[in-house]
């Protein structure tokens, strides 16, 4: 979670090993302001839609569960930091990605302040891969999988198209039998 712009200080703060600590001591101990400028970095939306996600997150045990695990997803930058470079560098090229020659069922989730990934990409692959099925998260940022008001939906509907498009490669038979709970998303996500 470093935007393209954040510059070297920033970087060299809250990407090395100290910095990703304090972060993963402050996600600990204040995790609604820690969660709050999560949210804010990685979305377009307006404090007041960050206060209503903030609110809702602590009624949710799974939701504060799964906080601590992304915060520790962004961990070892250090050793990500040539990969997410050379992606940085890779999407500056990019124009069109050849996304109608994709043939395996696609989902596109995404969240509509996704300040990360810009919405109207996602409404791209949807519009150009053949068959794609979308979820578009209102008020969703670059996070709304793991911390969203609606997120128990959105992993029931990941469920469903995971089951759905088992069933059709496996002649039939239901291979996924797990109930749509996070347990089973956790592994998906991670």
């Amino acid at each position: 979670m470093m935007p393209a712009n954040a510059g070297k200080i920033a970087e060299a703060i809250f990407l090395s090993r100290p910095g990703e600590q304090l972060v993963s001591f402050f996600s600990k101990v204040f995790p609604k302001k820690t969660l709050y400028e999560f949210i804010q970095q990685e979305s377009i939306l307006r404090p007041e839609q960050i206060d209503r996600q903030i609110k809702a997150a602590p009624k949710d045990p799974d939701q504060m569960r799964l906080f601590p695990r992304l915060v520790r997803s962004m961990g070892e930058y250090s050793r990500r930091k040539a990969d997410v470079d050379n992606d940085r560098e890779q999407f500056r090229k990019l124009t069109d990605l050849p996304v109608d020659r994709i043939r395996c069922p696609s989902l596109i989730i995404h969240g509509t302040h996704d300040s990360d990934v810009l919405f109207y990409h996602g409404v791209y692959a949807w519009e150009n891969i053949p068959d794609a099925g979308k979820l578009w998260v209102r008020e969703g940022s670059h996070f709304d999988v793991w911390i969203h008001p609606q997120v128990h939906d959105v992993y029931e509907r990941i469920i469903a198209f995971l089951q759905q498009h088992q069933k059709k490669r496996s002649g039939g038979h239901r291979l996924i039998s797990a109930p749509p709970d996070l347990a089973y998303i956790d592994f998906v996500l991670l």
